[in-house]
């Protein structure tokens, strides 16, 4: 699984929702699917070449003249599970992810607080989409380590900023790669496997230590709901007919920050 996320300034991703919104209506789409887009799919498939190349010309031109930096974390869920089975993998990322923002831009001087939106349209997503609200309900000592003002859903009709943070998320497992060539001058891939992960995870061991947990009371609970909805679904009967529908492997989650 993959989460990004972009960070600019308020004023700059006004401009840019205001320009990218005229360029999405003239290519004809309310919103930019990547995994679609490369696949060719759906409202793509009759797609020229040459459209295809302005499109996300306009797209990474608007976003390099936005944001500050981006930010693309990936894990391999399998591995994940395997290590750490009790914490659900979707805060984990989550709580990854702002956390690496905040401490980017506490070492670039930036001292204000963020404004993260979150995309809530896509209908995989219903994990991501909790472990953000979680992070959100955290107290007020996590909101201060994240320098997070708030976390809000939003859909990228409203937000189109979210289509850079779509964009990003897609190019976080696939390196190398054509599409995180594009943006890797100004965006941070973090791919979680292997050792790596290992490594990542041992620097975590303070709360992987069940009696650790009692003084972090807010993650505690939020783990206990995460293994009560878990053994929830196991109970879940399971369908004697299953029909299969084509999905990517890549769960994509994106975000987009606001700098006040």
């Amino acid at each position: 699984m993959s989460v990004a996320a972009w960070v600019g300034r308020v004023e700059k991703w006004g401009t840019f929702e205001d320009v990218w919104r005229a360029r999405r209506s003239e290519a004809g789409i309310k919103k930019f699917h990547m995994t679609e887009y490369v696949a060719r799919d759906g409202e793509y498939r009759e797609w020229s070449e040459e459209k295809r190349r302005s499109v996300v010309n306009w797209l990474l031109g608007l976003t390099e003249g936005t944001v500050i930096f981006g930010h693309s974390l990936s894990i391999d869920l399998n591995e994940y599970t395997s290590i750490w089975p009790d914490f659900p993998p979707y805060v984990y990322c989550a709580s990854q992810l702002v956390s690496a923002i905040a401490h980017r831009l506490e070492g670039m001087g930036i001292t204000d607080r963020i404004f993260y939106v979150y995309d809530d349209g896509d209908l995989d997503s219903v994990d991501f989409k909790d472990a953000m609200s979680d992070i959100a309900s955290l107290g007020e000592r996590y909101r201060d380590m994240f320098r997070v003002h708030t976390i809000a859903p939003g859909s990228g009709t409203l937000w189109p900023g979210l289509d850079a943070a779509d964009y990003l998320a897609w190019t976080g497992p696939h390196d190398p790669g054509y599409y995180r060539s594009r943006v890797h001058r100004f965006a941070d891939f973090w791919d979680l496997r292997g050792e790596i992960l290992k490594t990542a995870l041992d620097a975590s061991d303070p709360l992987r230590d069940p009696t650790a947990l009692d003084d972090f009371p807010e993650l505690a609970k939020i783990q206990a709901k995460w293994i009560q909805r878990e053994v929830e679904r196991q109970l879940e009967p399971t369908p004697r007919y299953c029909g299969q529908v084509s999905k990517s492997t890549v769960s994509r989650c994106t975000a987009m920050p606001v700098l006040e």
